[in-house]
């Protein structure tokens, strides 16, 4: 349940890093006629695109109250330990730059007034979208990390771990402990009984 939680906040920031990303490199490419350049290179469909990122960030959202919710209670789990910022970083940069160039080459080979092949992808200031896919990721990485941070506080619990195994302790048998020398018992002169009354 943990797994899918987390796999569905990261996608959701993923997706709106995505949309971001291309954004961003239209306007790069094209400064204040970027709105008229993404109309002419087919770029109708993103309205749709755009809704579903929203619901998924609405539901990113409601899944982090949730956590919250049952992080605050007495019986509230855990969260798993988040995973590393570098990893999670570059984990969100690589699917970023994935996405960027699977758009590009499909609106070139569909939409009929976008460049075609390499030039679609990295042409008219396209090689700016890697940058800004690194420092996007950057930005998912930290809300991930954050978003982890909130639910670990609100409980004021830790986050959990595998605990850790100790060794058992194994009972010993008492040592066995030889009577000294020095006691009478050992040196066989243990005191005699008074002797019997005679009659």
């Amino acid at each position: 349940m943990h797994s899918r939680t987390h796999a569905l906040r990261a996608a959701a920031l993923v997706g709106a890093g995505a949309l971001a990303v291309h954004r961003l490199r239209y306007l790069a490419g094209w400064g204040a006629d970027s709105g008229e350049a993404l109309g002419r290179h087919g770029h109708g469909y993103l309205w749709i695109v755009t809704t579903v990122s929203v619901i998924a960030l609405c539901l990113a959202g409601a899944s982090v109250m949730h956590a919250v919710a049952r992080a605050s209670g007495k019986d509230g789990p855990a969260e798993r330990p988040a995973a590393p910022f570098l990893g999670l970083w570059w984990r969100a940069s690589a699917a970023l730059i994935a996405l960027y160039v699977v758009q590009e080459s499909l609106e070139g080979l569909l939409a009929p007034g976008h460049a075609a092949g390499v030039a679609g992808v990295v042409g008219n200031g396209g090689w700016t979208a890697f940058v800004l896919a690194v420092a996007v990721g950057s930005l998912v990485a930290l809300l991930v990390r954050g978003a982890h941070a909130v639910v670990i506080r609100a409980g004021g619990c830790r986050a959990a771990r595998p605990p850790s195994r100790r060794p058992e302790r194994v009972a010993l048998p008492p040592a066995y402990v030889r009577p000294t020398g020095d006691s009478a018992v050992a040196r066989h002169l243990a005191g005699r009984s008074p002797p019997l009354p005679s009659r």
